[in-house]
């Protein structure tokens, strides 16, 4: 009986002791929380004080930089009370990037917020010299995320930025959507992040990436009758202002042609600096060695047809040798379908996708096989670390880094082996 006694007071004394306790926790919790609250920039946060930056693009210019930021508008309700949204192209300069986004807060009375910025347009003038000169300052920002993503143009960012879309109200927006995790999954364009091409800046190779994109003109069949109606209210046009700066505002009254956006192409950088660009096709076929492609399409003659395939799944590996002599071995296995040829077959011939002749699985592993080397040659002569070889000779033959690293990309050997297989 005692000893029951002496277990039920043990209880109730240690229920109260983690009573006490949580109380204690609880009281923490709540100050701490209160510092928080308190210690908030609530005065940015005012949606009517705060430029929502979508996007920004970075020209370079002899005396510094233009950077045009484009900004969300809220508009207000119209009178059939339904809501829409505008975008503002704002364009200033300064002698760092940091001194031109201030200068938003100074001729608009907004302040930058760079919380909601998904892209970073580098315009051609600013991939002339090393693009981290403008690229620093967005990775030493802590508002931005270093996940947004990062693209080059021909041209001006500010002209790109400020292209009329039918595609979205936003440029900002229709950009992103060519350089989608989609885009990339089906090889239609090879996107990359802020965070990612740092990477490869700041690595033994120096040889980094970016998405080439370009506004191409939409043919007048293919604007339609009523097509430029969604683009002129969401179109930007721009005011000079002083010191040459500019603000871009929404305007119905000019008419320019629609354009979309595609970003098929790819451009090369070594040390920060923009040295070629593979088309179309070559970057098709880096996406088919980079990454692990779904659903991509692959056409090529054969015979007197031409055949379109489908690629179910890819399976790329590279890997890097180093014994008497280095080697990158790189194999790609792809799993595959025939969606179309460029003549009619018969009825067997049309009722399975996986019906593949053999002859053409080897005719489209020979010639993949042939373009990823003309593809490597390219980028060896150019000295664009294609395959990562320096990087993987840092990893996985470290003992051989300081003999070979200088001189291993033009000595490296390579050997290329793709199997394409049907889906049956």
């Amino acid at each position: 009986m005692k000893e029951l006694l002496s277990k039920i007071k043990a209880f109730f004394c240690g229920k109260n002791a983690h009573a006490k306790n949580a109380v204690r926790y609880f009281l923490i919790v709540v100050a701490f929380l209160m510092f928080l609250f308190f210690s908030n920039d609530f005065d940015l946060i005012n949606i009517q004080q705060s430029a929502i930056v979508m996007a920004i693009g970075i020209d370079k210019e002899e005396e510094g930089f233009s950077i045009t930021s484009q900004i969300a508008v809220p508009s207000a309700s119209s009178s059939q009370g339904e809501k829409g949204s505008k975008t503002v192209n704002v364009v200033t300069k300064g002698k760092t990037v940091a001194q031109a986004l201030e200068k938003v807060n100074e001729k608009t009375g907004w302040y930058p917020k760079l919380v909601f910025c998904r892209l970073l347009v580098l315009g051609e003038s600013a991939t002339q010299e090393n693009v981290f000169d403008c690229l620093e300052y967005f990775l030493r920002d802590e508002y931005i995320t270093d996940g947004c993503l990062l693209a080059a143009c021909d041209g001006k960012a500010e002209e790109l930025l400020s292209t009329q879309t039918p595609i979205d109200a936003s440029g900002a927006l229709a950009i992103e959507k060519v350089l989608s995790n989609h885009a990339e999954r089906v090889g239609a364009s090879l996107p990359n992040t802020l965070r990612l091409f740092a990477a490869s800046y700041f690595g033994e190779a120096k040889s980094g990436f970016l998405p080439l994109v370009k506004a191409e003109p939409l043919s007048p069949q293919e604007q339609g009758q009523g097509g430029g109606s969604e683009s002129s209210s969401s179109g930007q046009t721009g005011q000079s202002g002083q010191n040459g700066e500019k603000s871009g505002g929404q305007s119905g009254q000019e008419s320019q042609p629609e354009k979309v956006f595609s970003a098929s192409e790819t451009t090369l950088f070594v040390d920060g600096k923009r040295i070629g660009k593979l088309s179309k096709e070559e970057s098709f076929l880096y996406a088919l060695v980079k990454n692990q492609l779904r659903l991509a399409s692959y056409t090529l003659p054969y015979g007197q047809e031409t055949y379109t395939m489908t690629i179910k799944r890819s399976s790329p590996s590279v890997k890097l040798e180093v014994g008497k002599e280095a080697k990158l071995t790189v194999e790609l296995a792809l799993t595959a379908g025939v969606a179309d040829a460029s003549q009619a077959k018969d009825l067997p011939d049309t009722a399975d996708e996986g019906d593949f002749p053999k002859p053409l699985l080897q005719e489209a592993s020979k010639k993949l096989e042939e373009d990823i080397r003309a593809l490597f040659e390219k980028c060896r002569a150019l000295g664009f670390d294609l395959f990562d070889a320096i990087d993987k000779l840092q990893k996985y033959e470290n003992e051989h880094f300081e003999d070979k690293k200088d001189t291993l990309l033009q000595e490296v050997g390579l050997s290329v082996k793709v199997a394409v297989r049907g889906i049956r």
